[in-house]
């Protein structure tokens, strides 16, 4: 990951993650350990554990670098206080309680929210610390009403053998893009797919893992339902019966780590299957247990890292079928504007769906 991505600038006591050029995918949320050589990562020993949450008003990770020590974390939020605060988060009442830290900026601001604690991994640290402040930083949202959004986790523990072991996780940046007028000229042609693109800008711009799935979600479902049945008839009655490609999950390293047993498998199987049972209607919903705790949260670690990564398989399996979506209706206008009427001129492409052209008639 670390060589395809970005490479490591090391100085004498910090460590910073510099991304060159551009991200293999920008928008999704990676996760990176450093390990002294001599460390054996798999110890069961406790380590102490320092954990650094990074805030952002954007919830949009702007930065190229990514500062591997905790002491260095840049962030802000809407948050200020000229007072040190410290508050104890728990997962629920009467259980372990952890204190937290809140860092300032010289104008008072808040930066970020510090924690120690004990634990067997660097892992296990970030997930238990998650999942004790996540409900804290949502409370203060609600009390305040500004956006409080986690952009970086960084972690460091001091191993029993001496040294120090650092993980970060993190949104990779996007980088400005060049683009020409002839980019975008096609635009005009595709009417019909603009709810499409609205929904997966939507997706991008989003500082929500939760509503980017939702929108994600919502280009395939639509797709799959209504504009893929439209255009795959007139596609047919135009003589282009093989426009659509056979959309399966492709193997890829991504895939190969998370989703090992969609590989192969047919787009529509894995929505219906997957992202529409275990994840779309997850989130769409508060399900509480008998003890009126949630069972799916953006509070909870364990979700979080669920819905981080089946964000990144429905962004890739949208832009696909609207890619596709795209190239047939491109070869329909262009088949369109090639075919002379019977009065000499070119029969334009409809973008009614067949029931309508035929309501017209």
């Amino acid at each position: 990951m670390l060589e395809k991505i970005g490479e490591i600038q090391v100085t004498s006591d910090k460590q910073r993650y510099t991304f060159q050029g551009q991200c293999d995918e920008p928008g999704i949320v990676e996760t990176v350990e450093l390990w002294p050589d001599s460390a054996d990562e798999s110890s069961d020993g406790e380590k102490e554990c320092r954990i650094v949450f990074a805030l952002s008003k954007t919830g949009l990770n702007t930065e190229t670098s990514i500062e591997f020590d905790p002491s260095s974390v840049h962030g802000d939020s809407f948050l200020k206080t000229n007072e040190q605060v410290s508050v104890k988060g728990s997962d629920r009442p009467g259980s372990f309680e952890c204190e937290f830290t809140f860092l300032r900026n010289k104008d008072n601001s808040i930066r970020a929210v510090s924690t120690r604690i004990k634990a067997k991994s660097l892992w296990e640290a970030e997930a238990f610390a998650y999942s004790l402040i996540a409900p804290v930083l949502s409370y203060m949202a609600f009390k305040f009403g500004v956006p409080v959004n986690i952009v970086q986790i960084v972690s460091h523990a001091v191993l029993p053998g001496g040294g120090v072991a650092r993980r970060v996780t993190y949104q990779t940046p996007h980088f400005s893009q060049n683009f020409r007028a002839s980019d975008i000229g096609e635009f005009q042609t595709l009417p019909r797919l603009r709810p499409l693109f609205a929904a997966y800008r939507e997706g991008l711009t989003s500082n929500n893992l939760y509503y980017k799935l939702l929108s994600f979600c919502k280009i395939i479902e639509t797709v799959m339902k209504k504009v893929r049945p439209a255009n795959a008839q007139l596609a047919q009655r135009n003589g282009l019966a093989d426009a659509y490609p056979k959309e399966r999950v492709e193997r890829s390293k991504f895939t190969e780590e998370e989703f090992p047993d969609l590989i192969g498998k047919k787009f529509t199987t894995v929505y219906d299957e997957v992202l529409k049972d275990k994840c779309r209607n997850a989130v769409a919903h508060i399900s509480l247990d008998d003890n009126w705790l949630p069972e799916q949260s953006q509070d909870l670690y364990d979700s979080f890292v669920t819905v981080s990564k089946f964000v990144r398989l429905a962004k890739m399996m949208a832009r696909t079928m609207l890619q596709n979506e795209m190239a047939v209706l491109t070869r329909l206008n262009a088949r369109a504007r090639s075919e002379p009427t019977s009065d000499g001129g070119s029969e334009p492409c409809s973008n009614m769906n067949p029931q309508q052209e035929e309501d017209e008639q």
